[in-house]
């Protein structure tokens, strides 16, 4: 989902800003909205007032529902060719692969969202892994392998 930059001021991320002593707690979303009330006279052709209150507000859920067949694919895709990579800036990124199974462009910002959530959920729900190897460099890299979820 993508927010208007104007939109955006009527957004408000409630939590704690310090809890070093204290539970975390819940972090929630407030919205602005605006919201008329019954105190006008309709005989007199006079409109309730409109004050501003906040409302809780949740964020869109932006992975992707994947099917058993995705993440089927995913899997067979990855153990045929273990050159992919968790790093988001690497030419092999695992995220070319998402976006090119479920149409989306890697290089659009609402897209590449869609993409890292998606991505998270895979590792998340066991479907795909993080190995560490290393490179033809021989340097550490976080490599994509199928995970134990079948």
């Amino acid at each position: 989902m993508e927010i208007d930059d104007l939109d955006r001021l009527n957004y408000v991320r409630l939590d704690r800003g310090k809890a070093n002593m204290s539970r975390i707690g819940l972090i929630c979303w407030l919205k602005f909205e605006t919201v008329r009330l019954d105190n006008g006279d309709e005989e007199a052709g006079e409109p309730g007032d409109d004050v501003g209150v906040m409302t809780r507000w949740d964020p869109p859920d932006l992975r992707i529902v994947l099917s058993d067949a995705d993440r089927k694919h995913f899997q067979t895709v990855i153990a045929a060719n273990p050159e992919w990579r968790a790093d988001n800036r690497a030419d092999k990124w695992v995220g070319h692969l998402i976006a090119h199974r479920f149409g989306l462009d890697a290089d659009s910002p609402p897209d590449r969202r869609r993409i890292m959530a998606t991505w998270r959920q895979l590792v998340q729900e066991g479907t795909l892994a993080v190995e560490e190897r290393l490179d033809d460099k021989r340097r550490a890299r976080d490599f994509v392998v199928p995970g134990r979820r079948k």
